[in-house]
């Protein structure tokens, strides 16, 4: 396929210039053009008068290229596989595209706070929530300060009270709490004043902004409810603190003043202060078809980055075969790029960065993919999709949007409910990524026929709780058919801070609520705080050929939700944890307090355990040496320790072994097993580890 027409962008361009050569001629009359906005008119213009019959390039040369608009491109702009168009850089150096502006004009003040007049740069009226000092957002003027050498745990206050149950309703509320901290009676415009607050179940986040609060009592009240009620034991702290801009890197807007206060982090000849402006930088988006194709579906901001899912048939999608490669897009409010019912769109090589919600953003469309980039320092998803169609009108048609060998890490900076990549649609694959440094999960998938595989995720669950590295939650027995396959899932945390009393409940994989109808399938798992593996009343899961190991609690959990909870969700009644099949999985830990199997809810009244229908044989166990036990909660909480013998007399995991399964060395991370293994002998498959993460 030939390249029809080649255009340059680069900042000493002109767009009054050709845009054929790479640099201006000596007689300074043609050239580059100065815009990527000129260069996508130039080729709407070909494409409007029918003489665009091959592929394009725009390269774009060694720069920072500022944007105060979207940078879109609508159904003129799509185009089909024999005239796809890509904007690609040069080589010649990063080529920066930037959502924002450059502050340069500040005066110093004697205590060392840089103030710029937004109205001297011309800028009144601007606000933001955002600020980058050489590419490093910076945090608002807060209290406590934000702690560099404990960036998850510290620089927190904790709300004041006694130890609560957080299963029990009525020991809090969404609309204040009490702070007795006697800083607060030095503040002042309350009213600007944010709370950063992760409410009772450590679930999430909320940033919400006060609306009063009496020195006299303490109460501090909010301009709107948080997610849920504000507990005894909850951490926070309050942001955007005129009073408080006391460390290096902190700022303040005065919107009375139209003024920002910057406490500098370097000399400020050696900084530069940008902020954002545009909410989403890069928007593709195709023409929806008619309301009667569509199933209109609203998706929790959290989940989507507060978009409608438009569950278009996906190949009814035309329009796209727009790329993007080697580029650096940072600062922006919204998400770095984002595809909407377009086909075929690429985002590849790419570094994203510094957005405030999801550094990629797939809406509906087939065909579209993110690959070999690097997405770090998003407030929310790193990456997330959506697309195909489920539906008993439509069937099951897949998207086949593809997430392919990207380096994720340090997401979900103002949204903590998020995901390194999060899934929602049909027939979407992730593969191949590495991610790590995430407040929840690694991977989030709703939907149908979505395959996680050969990705590396470590270092996430770092701020929540209930949670997991590759976690899958439908409330539908019908949503069925992903498939989890070969990943490599190590340090799976979870907040565990003393101050905070709550439950940790963080796993390697974890099939929530339902989750039906998966295959769990050569993974790898060690040092997570709860099991490799957890079913939660789920059907028709299959989890076979693992290896989970090194864990502080049980190997892998089992629950089924009470009698009157299934009803409510489901409206069934005894079908949740049916037809699962555990089998041929090696479980192996040298901690203490590990056990093999832990069932919640899952005895009879004389405490027998309620599975039938479920299948657990073949399996390898060994706690090197200590005695291997399985735990059965009964309906009031109480639990019954069975050892391995008790265990297999009652009917349950025959053929499973107590034996060492010679892994060659976990204090090095090499888990390959010795030949003689008599876990190979028995036809367990080995792991190819190689092929787990990233690939050259």
């Amino acid at each position: 396929m030939t390249t029809t027409l080649i255009l340059h962008v680069a900042e000493d361009g002109c767009d009054g210039w050709s845009g054929i050569t790479s640099a201006p001629n000596k007689a300074g009359t043609d050239g580059p053009l100065a815009t990527i906005e000129e260069a996508r008119d130039r080729i709407r213009a070909i494409r409007k008068a029918g003489k665009l019959h091959s592929p394009v390039e725009v390269l774009i040369h060694a720069g920072r290229y500022s944007f105060t608009e979207t940078l879109r491109f609508e159904e003129q702009d799509l185009g089909n596989e024999q005239t796809p168009v890509t904007y690609r850089a040069a080589g010649d150096g990063e080529a920066i595209l930037a959502g924002g502006i450059r502050l340069d004009q500040y005066k110093m003040q004697d205590n060392g706070i840089a103030r710029f007049s937004l109205t001297e740069a011309g800028y009144a009226g601007l606000r933001f929530r955002q600020l980058f000092c050489n590419g490093i957002r910076q945090p608002m003027a807060r209290y406590p300060s934000y702690d560099p050498e404990q960036p998850y745990t510290g620089g927190y206050l904790y709300v004041d009270g006694p130890d609560v149950d957080l299963n029990e309703d009525g020991h809090g509320r969404k609309d204040g709490f009490i702070c007795r901290d006697p800083r607060l009676k030095g503040w002042s415009r309350i009213d600007e004043i944010e709370l950063f607050v992760f409410p009772r179940t450590n679930y999430c986040n909320d940033i919400v902004r006060l609306k009063s609060y009496d020195p006299e009592t303490g109460e501090v009240t909010l301009a709107e409810p948080t997610a849920y009620e504000i507990y005894p034991g909850d951490r926070f702290y309050f942001r955007n603190v005129r009073e408080e801009l006391d460390s290096a890197g902190e700022w303040y807007l005065d919107k009375q003043a139209e003024a920002l206060y910057l406490n500098p982090p370097a000399p400020l000849e050696e900084v530069a202060v940008t902020v954002p402006l545009v909410e989403n930088l890069i928007e593709v988006s195709g023409r929806p078809k008619p309301a009667e194709d569509f199933n209109i579906e609203k998706i929790d901001w959290t989940d989507s980055g507060g978009e409608i899912r438009l569950a278009q048939h996906p190949e009814r999608t035309t329009g796209g075969f727009i790329a993007f490669e080697g580029l650096t897009v940072e600062g922006c409010n919204g998400a770095g790029i984002v595809f909407r019912n377009v086909r075929g769109c690429r985002v590849r090589q790419c570094e994203i960065r510094g957005t405030g919600n999801v550094g990629v953003l797939l809406l509906g469309g087939i065909d579209c993919s993110v690959a070999d980039c690097e997405i770090r320092d998003t407030g929310n998803h790193g990456v997330y999709a959506s697309g195909g169609v489920r539906s008993p009108f439509m069937g099951r048609h897949a998207c086949r949007h593809e997430i392919r060998n990207n380096y994720v890490h340090h997401t979900g900076v103002f949204t903590k409910n998020s995901a390194g990549i999060a899934m929602n649609g049909v027939g979407i694959v992730a593969a191949h990524n590495e991610i790590h440094d995430g407040p929840r999960w690694g991977i989030l998938s709703r939907g149908s026929d979505n395959r996680i595989e050969y990705n590396r995720i470590h270092h996430v669950n770092l701020e929540t709780s209930d949670t997991a590295a590759i976690y899958l939650v439908d409330r539908d027995f019908s949503m069925n058919g992903t498939r989890i396959l070969y990943n490599r899932i190590h340090d799976v945390l979870g907040y565990s801070e003393e101050k905070w009393r709550s439950h940790g409940l963080t796993y390697g994989i974890y099939l929530d609520d339902y989750t039906s109808g998966v295959e769990v399938r050569g993974n790898l798992t060690y040092r997570t705080l709860g099991g490799g593996a957890y079913i939660h009343a789920g059907q028709d899961n299959i989890i076979e050929n693992n290896m989970f190991l090194e864990t502080n609690a049980e190997l892998a959990h089992f629950r089924r939700w009470e009698a009157e909870r299934e009803y409510r969700a489901m409206g069934t009644h005894g079908l949740g944890l049916r037809r699962n099949v555990f089998r041929n999985n090696i479980l192996a830990s040298r901690q203490a307090t590990a056990k093999m199997y832990l069932f919640s809810n899952c005895a009879t009244e004389d405490h027998l355990p309620d599975i039938d229908g479920n299948t657990f044989e073949h399996n390898f166990v060994w706690l090197y040496g200590r005695e291997i036990s399985v735990e059965v909660e009964r309906r009031d909480g109480q639990r019954d320790s069975l050892s391995l013998p008790s265990w297999q007399a009652l009917g349950w995991d025959a053929g499973t072994r107590a034996a060492d399964p010679l892994i060659a060395d976990l204090d090095a991370e090499n888990f390959r097993l010795a030949e003689e293994s008599p876990a190979l002998a028995a036809g367990f498959v080995p792991l190819p580890l190689e092929r787990m993460g990233r690939q050259p």
